[in-house]
């Protein structure tokens, strides 16, 4: 799967890097993406409208049926993501 297909279902390259990590706090994930934990919380609201989830858990599930693993699993796009943005 690639940063295109994702882009159509409205997930932005911010959700991207955001989305595996959601069994991190809000504090946790805005401290290791260098963000402001109110952009994680608007990124996080904005994300479960996208992928009509109204959970942590859920959107959690998703990224990882969806091939983009979390915080403790290897995540080969949004390590791609991150190359692209360097």
């Amino acid at each position: 799967q690639n940063y295109l297909e994702f882009s159509r279902a409205g997930l932005t390259k911010t959700d991207l890097r955001i989305l595996p990590l959601l069994e991190q706090s809000n504090a946790e994930i805005a401290d290791q993406l260098f963000l402001s934990i109110g952009t994680v919380k608007n990124h996080v609201t904005n994300m479960y409208c996208k992928l009509g989830v109204n959970t942590r858990l859920a959107a959690h599930s998703w990224a990882r049926a969806h091939g983009l693993g979390c915080a403790t699993c290897p995540r080969p796009l949004i390590k791609c993501l991150s190359c692209a943005e360097e």
